[in-house]
């Protein structure tokens, strides 16, 4: 091999080289694209099927509420089975605050 075909085939692989580091290169980054697409858009756990019986319980503060305000509520759905039923227990509770 002399030296122009030499220098022929360094210029083919440098191009061909580079032209695979950029084809990488959109691969990786539409697969991120892809990836935070599905974490942003998928939930952390499926809501509990509507068709189910739902039992809710509310708790309330014990204290004197009257000068407060409600700034929020937490709700937790937890799945129960009985031998022969599945349901959901709801239990509210909220959140207050005296201004």
């Amino acid at each position: 091999m002399n030296k122009s075909e030499r220098e022929n085939w360094q210029r083919e692989m440098f191009s061909l080289t580079s032209s695979f580091r950029t084809y990488l290169y959109r691969e990786a980054t539409d697969m991120r694209k892809s990836f935070d697409g599905l974490r942003k858009e998928s939930p952390v756990r499926l809501p509990l099927p509507s068709h189910l019986h739902r039992e809710e319980i509310v708790i309330e503060p014990k204290e004197d509420t009257s000068g407060a305000k409600k700034i929020g509520e937490v709700v937790t759905d937890i799945l129960k089975y009985t031998p022969g039923k599945f349901y959901i227990k709801k239990i509210c509770s909220s959140q207050v605050c005296f201004t």
